[in-house]
C-alpha cells in the first residue's frame, strides 16, 4: 500500500448464505475449477465442508476490515443491486452511459 498510497481496492461483497450454497454449487459440479479457482489445496480442503466455508468468508471479510482502511475502499455488492452509481462514486469517475455489466449464471 506504501508504493501505490491513493490506490483504491474494489471490494466485492456477496451475501454469505447465497456465496455458501454457491461454494456448495461450485463443489459438487466442477470441483477441479474450484481447487484452482480459490486455493484449496493450500487450505487442504478439497471437498465442500460448510462450517470451514463459512468460517473462511467471515474470516476474509474481517481481514479486509482490519487491513484496509475505509477512505481506501470502495465497497460494492452487484448481487444486492450495486451498480455503476456505487462503484464510480468510490472511485471518483463519471457514470458511464450504458448498463452495469452484470451476469449470474450456472450454465457457463
Amino acid at each position: 500500500m506504501k508504493q501505490f498510497p491513493d490506490a483504491k481496492f474494489i471490494i466485492s461483497h456477496r451475501d454469505e448464505a447465497s456465496w455458501a450454497e454457491s461454494m456448495k454449487w461450485q463443489y459438487t459440479t466442477r470441483p477441479e475449477g474450484v481447487i484452482k479457482a480459490t486455493g484449496v489445496l493450500a487450505t487442504g480442503i478439497g471437498v465442500y465442508h460448510e462450517q470451514f466455508h463459512r468460517e473462511m468468508f467471515r474470516f476474509h471479510y474481517k481481514a479486509l476490515d482490519d487491513y484496509l482502511p475505509s477512505r481506501r475502499r470502495v465497497d460494492i455488492n452487484v448481487f444486492a443491486g450495486d451498480g455503476w452509481a456505487r462503484l464510480c462514486h468510490g472511485l471518483n469517475l463519471a457514470i458511464p452511459d450504458e448498463p452495469f455489466p452484470h451476469e449470474l449464471s450456472r450454465d457457463g
